[in-house]
């Protein structure tokens, strides 16, 4: 989507969204010490890669 704008304009688009996977730290480290730890983030990871759907699901 934002190649076509780039490349032809505006004209004939009503609306568009860009969605990014760039979330915020979440994890937690010195500066920021109400962070997630990392092992909750280490379970997710290992629960996507054992049965993603399942994951999903729950």
């Amino acid at each position: 989507m934002a190649r076509y704008i780039g490349r032809h304009g505006t004209a004939r688009v009503a609306k568009a969204v860009l969605l990014g996977a760039v979330p915020p730290l979440m994890l937690r480290t010195e500066a920021d010490p109400e962070g997630t730890p990392k092992d909750a983030f280490d379970r997710i990871r290992a629960a996507v890669a054992a049965d993603r759907s399942q994951f999903y699901w729950e």
